[in-house]
């Protein structure tokens, strides 16, 4: 027995395919982690077996096809590591982040947003060693498919510079939300912090590119991705940390609401609009414009809670008047 595994378990030939994959009369039992034996089929890529890794047979399926895709429900990578990797993560109080609002800053604020996908999300991740070139971006631990907290961060910049574009907010605004760019001199850290969003399923898409003299289809494209109906949670903390240290009070009552306001736009914009997926042109990376949760603190000033976005944009606003109100 070799202590390798890629030494232990070969992929040479479609035999091997079906051991790994489970569809054999005598599969690989010991290999009870899906997302291990995706990693095993990579090892046909230099292989005759590459194709029937990736698809299976045209009639009876199989591949790895068969382990992150299935037409009438649920994929079996999606119930087999996606959900146990979310309860993990749940447990260990992970995900999704929570804020404690007794200890919160005065005027720092916290929106969370679940959300379900009105159309696909797709992420590239960066695993150099996979069955096919296209997989999505994955926690490392977990294996549950994932939108970084910097990748939420740029779309938001994206969008803030389209809305002031637009009339909508200033740059001065801009720039406390989310700092300078980068070709400034004096640099700081803006007052917006995102936490990574955790999706709760995978599937797979597929691009078949069609001969201009043919008009017929002959090397699909396999691509992962998160499909319709995935859902996940959007967080951001807003910390005004510089108007906090010197505790100006008519900064905090003229500033923030300007930066809430701002920000109420790009959340919708991005959720609803311009998409943050890849592929965000062609309508990738949308979210239903009912919420099953959402809610918004304003610490020191109250909360609130919505289920679209226009109650977002209402509860939002509500509470920057409430601080202009408010007496520190």
């Amino acid at each position: 027995m070799s202590f390798e595994i890629f030494a232990e378990y070969p992929c040479r030939t479609t035999d091997d395919v079906r051991r790994i994959v489970g569809n054999h009369p005598e599969p690989f039992r010991e290999l009870v982690d899906v997302y291990t034996r995706v990693q095993l089929l990579a090892l046909s890529l230099t292989e005759r077996s590459r194709e029937y890794a990736r698809s299976g047979h045209y009639k009876y399926g199989g591949g790895y096809k068969s382990l992150v895709h299935s037409p009438g429900g649920d994929s079996m990578y999606t119930d087999e590591v996606i959900g146990p990797g979310l309860g993990h993560m749940e447990g260990l109080g992970i995900y999704p982040p929570t804020v404690d609002e007794e200890i919160m800053p005065y005027s720092s604020f916290f929106i969370q947003v679940h959300f379900a996908l009105a159309t696909p999300c797709l992420v590239r991740g960066g695993e150099a060693f996979y069955v096919h070139e296209n997989p999505m971006l994955k926690e490392p631990v977990f294996k549950v498919p994932y939108f970084p907290g910097s990748s939420w961060k740029g779309n938001f910049r994206k969008a803030a510079l389209r809305l002031i574009s637009e009339g909508v907010g200033s740059r001065e605004v801009y720039e406390r939300l989310f700092g300078p760019e980068l070709e400034q001199e004096e640099a700081f850290q803006g007052r917006l912090f995102f936490y990574p969003t955790f999706f709760d399923k995978l599937d797979l898409g597929v691009i078949n590119p069609h001969s201009r003299s043919t008009k017929a289809g002959k090397n699909p494209i396999y691509e992962e991705l998160v499909p319709r109906g995935g859902r996940g949670v959007l967080s951001v903390l807003y910390l005004p940390y510089d108007i906090i240290l010197r505790l100006d009070e008519e900064e905090l009552r003229m500033q923030v609401p300007e930066d809430l306001r701002l920000l109420s736009e790009v959340v919708s914009s991005v959720l609803h609009i311009y998409g943050f997926s890849a592929r965000g042109s062609r309508g990738f990376g949308l979210a239903e414009e009912r919420y099953p949760e959402g809610h918004a603190v304003l610490a020191g000033v109250g909360k609130v809670k919505f289920s679209s976005p226009r109650e977002m944009a209402e509860g939002m606003h509500s509470l920057c008047l409430a601080l202009e109100r408010r007496e520190v």
